[in-house]
């Protein structure tokens, strides 16, 4: 049962630092493969990230996703997390969604093991949305990533494919509001009708959900 994989916290605190504690479990290798997420909901863990001393150097950081912006545009994911976390203490371990060879490292990458994922409120998660133009693509594509047109903002988007996405050893949903733990949870005639259905069943055995309440 979905409900079996959540896990509820009384408050921020003790939230993050249930993450800090599975990022690093996951992350014991000499070089790791991590995703990270935008939005609004890993703030607050990526500040926490930011005041531990982490060598960098040791990880390859991704995105499940970017905005087709420039990296200083106030809507870049990647723009936004290295202003929270620092971007010197990354160097040369960040891997830009929009750089030209973007699908090339990332094919040459076998597994990430720690990738940490939200969700908005319509079930979409990454920048794979309910009626995007390319939606199989985005579910059935052997690429790394997919061009998307539309999305909130409006602006393009570059996403990871969920074939990409799991690839994943360990896949962490991040869900603070208890208007989307109730959306996930409720019962729909097509049990795939939205994006975050289509990742919970394929992604079942590696996905962990954190929520708050």
């Amino acid at each position: 049962m979905l409900s079996n994989k959540i896990q509820s916290f009384a408050n921020e605190n003790l939230l993050n630092k249930a993450l800090f504690n599975k990022f690093i479990q996951s992350t014991k290798k000499n070089k790791t493969n991590i995703v990270l997420s935008g939005g609004k909901s890993p703030m607050d863990f990526y500040k926490l990230l930011a005041n531990q001393s982490i060598d960098w150097t040791k990880y390859n950081i991704t995105l499940s996703d970017e905005r087709d912006v420039n990296t200083e545009h106030k809507l870049s994911n990647e723009g936004i997390i290295k202003s929270i976390i620092n971007s010197n203490k990354f160097n040369n371990s960040f891997i830009s969604l929009r750089e030209a060879n973007a699908k090339k490292k990332l094919i040459n990458i076998n597994n990430y093991q720690f990738c940490l994922l939200g969700m908005g409120m319509d079930g979409h998660f990454a920048s794979i949305f309910p009626d995007m133009s390319n939606l199989n693509d985005a579910y059935n594509l052997s690429d790394p990533l997919i061009s998307i047109p539309d999305g909130y903002p409006d602006v393009p988007r570059i996403s990871m494919t969920l074939k990409e996405l799991n690839k994943a050893d360990e896949i962490i949903l991040l869900i603070k509001d208890k208007v989307k733990i109730d959306l996930i949870c409720s019962n729909r005639t097509n049990s795939e009708a939205l994006p975050i259905d289509k990742l919970i069943s394929m992604c079942s055995d590696k996905l962990h959900i954190f929520s708050l309440g």
